[in-house]
């Protein structure tokens, strides 16, 4: 008989235990009577317990991987069924990552047949993304806060999905238990009550344990067998055999009810914590094993493992492995080894795809031919997680780094995703998504190879695999943002940028970067001070103190001119984070702004010394260096510049500039040759040009060089009155006259 979970509640703030189950019907809870023998079913199980995030803003726990360490050694016992060890995965903290769980739950999902029992044990933290529909997560230790639908972060739609093809389409049977609203790590209270609410609605078929009643918080400490929650302690102990009421050795869920509401609420007095049971309390959903009953009568306060079987050591795959030939043991230790070490496709000959292919081309290792796949699946797209949660997060460090360098660091994800994809085939229900990624990846490849460029033809691929990420995965707001980004900074296109910096708020509304990038390129291109300042204003709200808000703020200063109340919000900016290269840099452009360009020069050299490798200190340095007439200086800058961002146009631009300026004819002409095939659509290079001829009295030729330039950036001759042109080229009478009849010509 199945009992299929209906619907999986959305939650926030929390720490849970999740559990599906087959269940036995059986009599009723009250007095002892006689029953028939319980032989419980096939049964696997994945057990995940995070106590350890990567995202420190989401608050540790302390003794979720105890409590999932804990359950597990009580399905391996004879008490918890003697689960055969190839059944059951066990992931925790660091190894709990959102691919290394899908593939985990992806086994538990194919594997289960009809009639058979499958366990899914979650503990850790569970939250809401902010919005209308406060979609809840379960959070793998990959996640990252406020931006759940695109970090490692399991939507419970996902979930209830999992289940329900458990349930119903498979024929199993479903039991919910949530150590839930833990008082440490989230403290989101109006997030907690939200859960607690939605966790309590009862649904068709479900059995529902609940370590607390909503509005409550459920606790765990170290009193606990050394280290439990409260309710699990109590859970596992009542499972285990004290619960048996009327000694028959089998456990109902009346009475694993009836002593976990008792012992829980008396452990906790005064504090209010009340189990919240749901369902058939008739259900069998356990079995005593004598022998461990009473050696956890001798001592009920010992911790659970004295009394349990020690975890295997070994790999379920070694063991699986043991018999075969020495040839294929050597080829999957070097799969594993590959996999570990990062070697996905390269080299051909020595790499985990290599490896793979070997071993699933052999029959007798059938059984565990979709583990591995499953396996390989994940790593495939590990790095390109941690990549993306990198921006999520606001990673300083990553986001100012280079961009050849960040050209560098993604260049085999698209290559890694697209393996994936197509291991998984265009059935499954995750290739959309990682065809999304993959998109997402390719169109930040294209983006940092041109970063300065802006002509159409070079900027409208990079918005197609952006627009087809958004087509693939329609929640993915980091997709919305570099469509922002891209028509703000590169398009300056102010209605596109902003539809999708709409689409990015609305999918992920706490997501802070959004809000700032959108304030600072309203500051930079658009001159929509007031605009800026609403958008600023949010990310302000969303989190007064980060690094990222105040830099927002000190950029609406800077290009609004207030440049010494702009480094006193950089000062503050540095506070939060000292290291912020990025934060000196500004600085140090806020003092040549008023002048100051030995304390500028201090401040872009300390930026250089946080982030050597850096190409935006080296450029401002150099052009600080020609202000300050050090010519050798700020060509060496230059120089270091270039190296770090070969195609970048403005750089090309100041290299120019500065050659022209020290009579350096040869050096200029390789600069504008190099401006030609990095922008061939723009001025530049004729401009200097002209600039050249205009100093050689080349008359002539400055006229016909300043005339491309013109009809390149579209304006008549008044230009000649405006910087960059003004400078060079209105000293020479002869060459002004002449300006001025080819300015009457054209009217």
């Amino acid at each position: 008989m199945s009992h299929p979970l209906r619907r999986i509640v959305p939650f926030i703030g929390c720490r849970i235990v999740l559990m599906a189950t087959g269940l036995v019907m059986a009599g009723g809870p009250l007095a002892a009577q006689i029953r028939p023998a319980f032989t419980p079913p096939v049964t696997r199980a994945v057990i995940i317990g995070i106590s350890e995030y990567q995202d420190s803003s989401l608050g540790d726990l302390r003794y979720a991987h105890r409590d999932a360490e804990a359950f597990a050694a009580y399905l391996l016992s004879a008490a918890g069924g003697a689960l055969p060890p190839e059944n059951l995965r066990l992931l925790l903290n660091g190894d709990a990552t959102h691919g290394r769980v899908v593939a985990a739950l992806d086994w538990l999902q194919a594997s289960t047949g009809r009639g058979e029992r499958a366990i899914l044990f979650f503990s850790g933290h569970g939250d809401a993304q902010a919005g209308g529909s406060r979609a809840g997560y379960l959070l793998c230790t990959d996640a990252i806060v406020r931006t759940y639908s695109m970090s490692g972060a399991m939507a419970l739609s996902t979930l209830q999905e999992i289940l329900t093809t458990l349930s119903v389409d498979k024929g199993g049977e479903v039991l919910f238990i949530a150590d839930a609203c833990r008082s440490g790590g989230l403290q989101d209270n109006a997030g907690i009550r939200a859960f607690g609410d939605a966790l309590a609605r009862q649904y068709t078929h479900e059995l529902k344990l609940l370590s607390c009643q909503p509005h409550e918080l459920s606790h765990e400490g170290p009193q606990w067998g050394e280290g439990h929650g409260v309710f699990t302690w109590h859970l596992l102990q009542g499972l285990l055999g004290l619960a048996d009421q009327n000694g028959d050795h089998l456990l109902s869920l009346y009475e694993i009810a009836a002593h976990i509401k008792r012992e829980v609420s008396q452990d906790m007095m005064p504090v209010r914590q009340v189990p919240l049971v749901r369902g058939d309390e008739t259900r069998i959903i356990g079995q005593i094993d004598p022998a461990t009953l009473e050696r956890l009568s001798r001592d009920k306060a010992q911790e659970l493992m004295t009394i349990l079987p020690a975890m295997p050591r070994s790999n379920i795959y070694d063991r699986l492995l043991a018999g075969l030939d020495s040839t294929r043991q050597v080829q999957y230790r070097a799969f594993r080894s590959a996999l570990a070490e990062k070697r996905l496709l390269q080299p051909p000959d020595d790499c985990a795809d290599h490896y793979y292919k070997l071993l699933v081309q052999d029959s007798s290792l059938a059984a565990i031919h979709d583990d591995l796949r499953r396996d390989f699946v994940a790593h495939l797209q590990m790095d390109a997680q941690h990549a993306l949660n990198q921006y999520l997060k606001l990673d300083i460090q990553q986001l100012s780094r280079s961009a050849h360098l960040l050209h560098d660091q993604f260049g085999n994800f698209p290559g890694y995703l697209r393996r994936a994809t197509e291991l998984l085939g265009p059935h499954d229900s995750r290739t959309r998504t990682l065809l999304a990624r993959l998109h997402l990846f390719e169109g930040l490849l294209l983006n940092y190879a041109s970063r300065t460029q802006r002509d159409r033809e070079t900027v409208d691929p990079i918005i197609q695999h952006l627009q087809a990420s958004l087509l693939d995965e329609p929640e993915n707001a980091v997709a919305a943002f570099f469509l922002m980004d891209v028509y703000a900074y590169r398009v300056i296109d102010y209605d596109s940028a902003h539809v999708y910096y709409l689409k990015a708020v609305d999918m992920s509304p706490d997501w802070l970067a959004p809000h700032a990038w959108w304030g600072y390129y309203l500051s930079r291109h658009f001159k929509r001070f007031d605009e800026a300042a609403a958008a600023i204003e949010k990310a302000l709200a969303i989190d007064p103190t980060h690094n990222f808000t105040l830099k927002a703020k000190a950029s609406l200063l800077y290009f609004t001119g207030q440049w010494e109340q702009a480094m006193a919000v950089y000062h503050q900016a540095l506070q939060s984070q000292p290291d912020d290269h990025l934060s000196w840099l500004n600085i140090g452009a806020c003092l040549q702004n008023l002048g100051r360009l030995d304390e500028a020069q201090t401040a872009f050299e300390t930026s250089l010394i946080m982030q050597p490798d850096q190409f935006t200190g080296y450029f401002m340095l150099g052009y600080l260096f020609v202000h300050k007439g050090l010519y050798d200086a700020a060509e060496a800058a230059y120089l270091t510049a270039a190296e770090k961002e070969p195609g970048h146009v403005s750089l090309r631009y100041r290299m120019a500039d500065l050659y022209l300026k020290t009579g350096s004819w040869t050096e200029m002409e390789e600069q504008c040759n190099l401006l030609e095939t990095l922008a061939p659509d723009t001025y530049f290079a004729s401009y200097f040009r002209a600039c050249q001829a205009s100093v050689e009295n080349n008359e002539n030729e400055a006229l016909s060089q300043l005339t491309k330039a013109l009809q390149a950036i579209k304006v008549k001759m008044t230009a000649c009155e405006c910087e960059p042109l003004r400078s060079w080229l209105v000293e020479k009478p002869a060459f002004r006259e002449k300006a001025e009849q080819f300015e009457l010509n054209n009217k």
